[in-house]
Order: C-alpha cells, then structure tokens, then sequence
C-alpha cells in the first residue's frame, strides 16, 4: 500500500511543484494589474504594498492549521519521545488531511508500514547537520541547491521586477504605459506555466528545464541587442 501510493505521488510530484509555481505567476500578475491602478499615484507603492498585508495575515494565521508531516511523527514515536498510540493516531489524522477522504480506509495501513521502513532503518544514531554533506543527501542538496541559484543566476527575476522599467527604455515613455504592458508579460508567464502544468509529467521535468533555460537564454541576448 505504501509502495502504491508512493509511485501515485511520484506520477503528479512534476504538477504538484508547477502547481506553486502557477499560484505564484497569478501573484506577479496580481501585483501588475494593482500596481498599474496606483501607478500615477503619489506614494501609491504604499497602497500596493499595503493591499498585500492582509493575504500576508491570513496565510500566516492558516499555516497554524498545516498537519504535522505524519512521517516526523512516526519517527519521534519510534525514538520514544512521546505516547506511540497518540503519536500514531495523529499520523493517521495527518495522512487524512493531506491525502483526502480518497485513503481515509488506507491510512492506518500506511502507518503500520512507514513505521516497520523506520524500525528497519533503525534511528540510533542521531542525525547531525554534517549528514546534510554525505552520500545521498550530499546529491541532493547539491541538485537542489544548483536549481535555485541557475533560476536565480540567468537574471529571469529581475526582468519581471523590473519589467516596467525596461518596458519604459524600449519606448513606452509613460511609466502608466509600460506598468499596462507589463501585465501582458505576467499573463503570458501565467499561460506557458498552466502549459507546464499540464504537460510536466507526461513529457519530463529535464527537457523542460533545458527548454527553458535555451529560452531564457536566447530571450537575454535579444534583450541585450
């Protein structure tokens, strides 16, 4: 049961992280379409900021509510730092609300197995932080790591911080002009994200990174020409 619902998660894990992606784009077009309003407005960047303030408040307030990762729990009861029953319990509750009513019968099955992978692991060594650095961990946090600073490092953010001020160089004079056109770009990253979406698992995580990337690229030279 374990081993099926894993291959599940792992056929959608693609979509699930474009997923925050796209919610993220619809954000940045938030953001276009409200500053657009206050553009000409004097001080009005303290309008779009404090428009934001109360998203801010109610995501704050609504992580108080996120489940505990079932997994954690399961590994403090094996290490006996708490009751294993109530910690056991709660995993189930957790598996409930982050799986949906679809594996409610499931859930307790799923317990009893993570429970006998982290027995048959075994926790008597205590993790440190220089395991962050070793075998597979070291792989990964490499890979993790290089993605954020390649995403960060071809410049793409800045085009979108900047976009009105870029739009303005290129020949939109008025900054109300260029700060309309720039919710053109944010539609447009909007479109080609809900495409990655969609497509993600079906044609790979990998071409679509180097397709990107040979796009962001090219899209760079032709901003410098």
């Amino acid at each position: 049961m374990l081993l099926q619902c894993t291959l599940q998660r792992q056929l959608i894990r693609g979509q699930l992280i474009s997923l925050k992606e796209f919610f993220i784009v619809i954000g940045i077009v938030a953001g276009y379409g409200l500053g657009s309003l206050w553009v000409d407005t004097v001080a009005g960047w303290r309008y779009m900021y404090g428009i934001s303030s109360p998203i801010a408040v109610i995501m704050g307030f609504g992580m108080w509510w996120l489940p505990a990762s079932p997994r954690w729990l399961l590994l403090r009861a094996i290490q006996r730092k708490g009751d294993v029953q109530n910690l056991k319990d709660t995993a189930i509750l957790s598996l409930c609300q982050l799986q949906g009513r679809t594996f409610h019968d499931s859930a307790p099955q799923q317990v009893d197995d993570i429970m006998a992978e982290l027995s048959y692991i075994g926790v008597e060594n205590e993790v440190t932080f220089v395991e962050m650095f070793r075998g597979k961990c070291k792989k990964a946090l490499v890979i993790s790591a290089g993605l954020v600073l390649f995403q960060q490092i071809t410049g793409q953010p800045s085009v979108l911080y900047y976009a009105a001020s870029i739009l303005q160089s290129a020949g939109f004079s008025l900054a109300s002009d260029a700060t309309r056109v720039s919710i053109l770009l944010g539609v447009f990253k909007l479109i080609m994200t809900g495409v990655v979406v969609v497509v993600v698992d079906r044609l790979g995580r990998r071409p679509l990174l180097l397709g990107g990337v040979s796009g962001i690229v090219s899209s760079f030279l032709s901003l410098r020409l």
